[in-house]
């Protein structure tokens, strides 16, 4: 899915970076896509310092993020997940990108 949203954005003629868990997936987001205008970074989604490290890198880089597709999977099992658990993760996306 976010390749999709990549690949519409680059054909709208925006600087897009994303996120890849693997660094053998670089080229694979870039090289298809636009490798002057797609960038892809490492990122373990997870690691809260990771995150800020990415969003600093980009903002360097490439310049102001002007919108943020977070589209990670999550798996929560149960018949009623804890909020907590769920804010947790949402949070690990968005807490640089909301003001």
């Amino acid at each position: 899915m976010g390749r999709v949203f990549a690949r519409e954005a680059l054909t709208a003629g925006h600087q897009v970076v994303g996120t890849v868990r693997k660094p053998d997936q670089n080229p694979e987001f870039e090289a298809p896509l636009a490798p002057d205008r797609a960038t892809g970074m490492l990122l373990d989604v997870t690691d809260e310092h990771a995150v800020t490290a990415v969003v600093d890198r980009t903002e360097q880089e490439v310049g102001p993020v002007d919108v943020l597709i977070s589209n990670a999977g999550y798996g929560i099992e149960g018949a009623v997940a804890r909020p907590s658990a769920v804010l947790c993760a949402w949070s690990s996306h968005c807490r640089r990108a909301l003001p």
